[in-house]
């Protein structure tokens, strides 16, 4: 009866390995449980480095093109013609009768004055115009006469040398905003992708030089000739490479 009792107060040594062996399993469970965590908390810490650089670059890139053209306004086409008509009209503008634009009016008003090509036969207008005799009896009777009118061999583009200025001075402040963009945006390059520690605001900052350098170079890009194109295309990338190599090596 004694050994029975002491039997059964000593312990097996399966029941000791099981035990063991569920301490272990407990262990693991929590070990994955917390690996779990740390990836899913540095996935949203990534996340947020990311979006954080997006905004900054973005805010960047417009805080240049709008700095730029609030301290150079851009040129608006109505500050250089008034004109609020067709400007290819063929009849004059302030003429009481509509009378047809010739050559001599239209350049006396500043337009310029484009003949028509290929046109071999006169062409006329024809306007009925129409004078109201005595009533009788309530009724008007009209006396109608045909006026045939010769119509001019062109046309008169009144606006043509106010919109030239126009496209002047549109021509010259996207070069200025070319070139002050690229400025701003290479530095902005240097200094977010070699001089700042922190990656978000870092990346940020270099991101939105580009951006800059973008916007600056799509202002002006119709008028650059293709070698300027090329050159500039090939500094830009010489730039990145370069920066990608010192990144790396650090």
């Amino acid at each position: 009866m004694h050994d029975g009792i002491f039997k059964s107060t000593i312990p097996s040594s399966k029941s000791r390995e099981d035990r063991s062996g569920d301490g272990d399993n407990t262990c693991k469970r929590i070990s994955l449980n917390r690996r779990r965590w740390i990836n899913v908390a540095m996935a949203f810490s990534k996340t947020k480095t990311v979006l954080l650089a997006i905004a900054i670059a973005i805010i960047l890139s417009l805080f240049v093109g709008y700095s730029i053209n609030t301290l150079f306004h851009e040129p608006k086409y109505e500050d250089f013609c008034n004109s609020t008509e067709d400007p290819l009209r063929m009849e004059k503008p302030a003429s009481s009768d509509h009378s047809l634009v010739t050559q001599a009016s239209c350049e006396e008003d500043g337009g310029k004055w484009n003949a028509y090509r290929g046109q071999v036969e006169e062409q006329y207008m024809e306007k009925y115009v129409c004078d109201p005799e005595a009533a009788e009896s309530g009724k008007v009777t009209l006396n109608c006469i045909i006026n045939t009118t010769a119509l001019p061999r062109g046309y008169c583009d009144f606006d043509y040398y106010c919109r030239e200025d126009f496209e002047s001075a549109q021509e010259s402040h996207g070069r200025l905003v070319f070139i002050l963009s690229g400025i701003v945006g290479l530095i902005a390059i240097v200094i977010g992708g070699l001089i700042l520690r922190v990656e978000a605001v870092g990346s940020g900052i270099m991101g939105g030089g580009i951006l800059a350098v973008i916007y600056g170079t799509l202002r002006y890009w119709g008028n650059l000739p293709d070698y300027a194109r090329v050159i500039i295309l090939g500094i830009v990338l010489a730039v990145l490479i370069w920066m990608g190599y010192r990144k790396l090596q650090k």
